[in-house]
């Protein structure tokens, strides 16, 4: 068993060097809420409790507990979350050496609904998607915001 505030102190500094934020940051941002996520889980597999581990990032242990809870959910169906849990994992435990600042940074990007959705889909199937839903637009005729339809003749009269 290691100790929480060296696994704390060891998982700071890999995650500052390979993302780039801090992990005791008092913010809400998705992307720092992920990476403390995946630092409680690391700690968890080095046999730290969820009391040691809130003790040491100055949280409350039922906040551990939830953050662990929903790990798992996280890693099957955020693309970005689970591709930087394994990498960090395999640099925490020395599966990898340390990383190239250059080649291994992670690129970020915007957290948006649509960027989920379409990671889900299959590469496979990502062309046949495009091709119906261009199919959808043509088939209900989208029009401009506004459109009322033809105008087929105006009875215009001038005043002089």
């Amino acid at each position: 068993m290691t100790h929480p505030k060296e696994c704390k102190l060891r998982l700071e500094n890999l995650i500052k060097e390979y993302v780039g934020e801090d992990i005791n940051k008092r913010t809400r941002k998705r992307e720092v809420v992920y990476l403390r996520t995946m630092a409680y889980k690391i700690m968890t597999k080095e046999q730290c409790m969820p009391s040691h581990i809130a003790k040491v990032f100055k949280q409350n242990h039922a906040t551990i507990l939830h953050h662990l809870k929903n790990f798992e959910y996280l890693y099957e169906n955020v693309q970005d979350f689970s591709n930087t849990y394994n990498h960090l994992q395999r640099l925490y435990f020395g599966v990898e050496e340390e990383p190239v600042k250059e080649e291994k940074k992670i690129v970020k990007r915007e957290m948006n609904p649509l960027y989920d959705i379409v990671d889900k889909i299959p590469v496979t199937e990502r062309d046949n998607v495009r091709v119906r839903l261009e199919a959808m637009i043509a088939g209900f005729n989208i029009r401009p915001k506004g459109y009322q339809g033809k105008i087929y003749q105006s009875n215009l009269t001038t005043i002089e």
